[in-house]
């Protein structure tokens, strides 16, 4: 009998006038019931001790790291965050948990297991919501569409990432650790539904593998 996959999701959190509160894009819920996959979103701590009932952990995008020296207003950067996402990279690789960091998470997968290198920022020459082509080392190429306003570099390939990908302007668009069961991508798997992809679908290998 086939088990049901269930993965532990990060939100965004939203700050608006009156009020203050955690947001998931519904593309991630609309793949994940096409990938017949089960969620939950992580809204507090206590989820932190529940983690090993989970297949995989998502770090998902919006917003920006608090290390990000371009960012202007650091009013809206979320500090709370980045402690769940940082104690679930450490349950990931203590627990063998696969996990997946996406667009912003991507860059929090990175910047905390850079082997003590900083990441630098770089202002993005795409525009968001503007398609570009990301070229794997197998070959493969595939178009995909910019919602990141900076690009990053400075990242350890040499103990700590494997590059997948690269973009046309060179910045290293998916990476995978070379210990961990940790990969990541600077595009949004769930909103480029039609399109195959090497990084969600390593991500999915390695949920099987664990779980036969």
């Amino acid at each position: 009998m086939k088990k049901n996959l269930k993965i532990l999701i990060t939100p965004r959190l939203v700050n608006s006038l009156n009020d203050k509160y955690y947001s998931l894009s519904i593309d991630w819920y609309n793949f994940l019931k096409k990938e017949q996959i089960y969620f939950d979103i992580l809204t507090g701590k206590h989820y932190l001790d529940s983690v090993r009932n989970y297949d995989g952990i998502i770090l998902s995008g919006g917003g920006d790291l608090s290390n990000n020296q371009l960012v202007a207003d650091n009013s809206e950067i979320d500090t709370e965050r980045e402690y769940f996402e940082k104690e679930l990279i450490i349950n990931s690789i203590e627990k063998k948990i696969p996990l997946l960091g996406v667009c912003r998470g991507y860059q929090s997968i990175i910047s905390n297991l850079n082997n003590g290198r900083e990441i630098t920022f770089v202002e993005s020459n795409y525009n968001i919501s503007e398609e570009y082509f990301t070229f794997f080392n197998s070959g493969k190429k595939i178009k995909i569409t910019c919602y990141n306003n900076y690009e990053f570099e400075n990242i350890d390939t040499l103990s700590s990432w494997d590059v997948i990908s690269k973009n046309e302007n060179g910045f290293i668009s998916s990476a995978t650790h070379k210990k961990h069961m940790i990969t990541g991508c600077i595009w949004h798997p769930e909103r480029e539904l039609s399109k195959s992809d090497l990084v969600w679908n390593k991500f999915l290998e390695w949920i099987n593998l664990k779980t036969h």
